[in-house]
């Protein structure tokens, strides 16, 4: 057993930092028994001292750890300042002293030797923009928190050539968990063999925060090169490869509009979100059987789309007649389409639109 010592924790980011993600596989064979770790939160403890996503919590202050329950409970019983956390890293145990409180990490059950399927095999699904040839789609969706509508999202998709360009605007009071959001992206990919990135923009309006990337080629490589810009100055400037299937995370929200109509069918990509410039692990959407389900005050039949990655099932897409009519971002949060007017009504005047017009 590894003891705690700063070298441990240097190690163990050090590695964690230079090595594959683990978790970007469709499946996984674990090596131990607990909590196998598939998000580390930005600033938490367990970010703190150097655990990464593929590590395995088998225990925390001496109780054996197999869920995410089991972990809470073994915080929650802790009276001291702090804990000792085992877990197992790159098949080697350590042993590692935390501050007492939550760890900051997101898991799912793992048994040594039993495979864990992060993300069902790809069917080689894909996209067909055929009906952008019309023109430009549009939609209006109302934004809902825990059944009360607090604000509106839009989407436009359009194509010139052989690409196309995603765009979306969310704006909403989640008073009092996430106060005044509004969220713009901008997206333009390559159609081909697979979509490619060519060019994003993130902008957080109310905050002055703006991410710019574009796909840049150097030395024989295709790098995915960001600048982030906050209160007009940069604050960060990276590039990391890019590689064939990744996606930006609005995209991917939208897309299930274009894919095939059949129970089963899966695209594989890698996410890419607009703070970072590299890929944030191998993520799915996967079509299931159509089911009848509300849209404001109406029901109809959908077919089901969900995103699958190794934190488990994320977003839920319904589509019919080749329109998203509803998306489930979880949390009781809920974009369920509508008319221009209706999105528009009651929102807060502090908002000022920047692509939704």
């Amino acid at each position: 057993m590894v003891r705690t010592t700063l070298l441990a924790v240097l190690i163990a980011m050090l590695s964690a930092a230079e090595r594959p993600d683990p978790l970007d596989v469709a499946s996984v064979t674990p090596s131990a028994t607990g909590l196998l770790v598939t998000r580390v939160f930005e600033g938490g403890e367990a970010a703190r001292v150097g655990l990464s996503r593929g590590d395995i919590v088998t225990s925390y202050a001496g109780t054996l750890v197999r869920s995410i329950e089991e972990l809470a409970a073994a915080v929650a019983a802790v009276q001291g300042a702090e804990a000792k956390v085992g877990y197992v890293h790159d098949g080697r145990p350590v042993e590692i002293t935390v501050k007492a409180g939550k760890l900051g990490v997101g898991g799912r059950k793992a048994e040594a030797g039993v495979a864990i399927v992060l993300v069902p095999p790809s069917t080689g699904a894909k996209p067909d923009f055929a009906a952008l040839a019309k023109g430009p789609q549009e939609h209006w969706y109302a934004f809902t928190i825990g059944g009360k509508k607090v604000g509106l999202e839009w989407q436009r998709v359009s194509r010139a050539g052989d690409q196309v360009s995603f765009a979306s605007e969310v704006c909403f009071d989640g008073e009092p968990q996430w106060s005044l959001q509004q969220f713009v992206e901008e997206n333009t990919l390559a159609i081909g063999p697979h979509l490619a990135p060519l060019r994003l923009r993130h902008a957080f309006p109310l905050g002055d925060w703006v991410a710019t990337a574009q796909a840049v080629d150097r030395d024989g490589r295709r790098l995915w090169s960001l600048v982030v810009i906050d209160e007009g100055k940069e604050k960060a400037a990276e590039s990391s490869e890019l590689p064939a299937g990744a996606l930006p995370d609005y995209v991917a929200g939208q897309l299930p509009a274009f894919l095939p109509r059949q129970a089963g069918a899966c695209l594989h990509y890698r996410m890419l979100m607009a703070h970072s410039a590299a890929t944030h692990g191998l993520h799915a959407i996967v079509a299931g059987d159509e089911e009848e389900i509300a849209v404001g005050a109406v029901r109809l039949r959908a077919r089901r789309y969900e995103q699958r990655s190794a934190g488990g099932a994320g977003r839920v897409t319904w589509v019919a007649d080749d329109v998203i009519v509803r998306q489930d971002y979880g949390n009781d949060t809920v974009a369920y389409l509508t008319t221009r007017d209706e999105a528009l009504r009651g929102l807060d005047q502090r908002f000022k639109l920047q692509l939704a017009k």
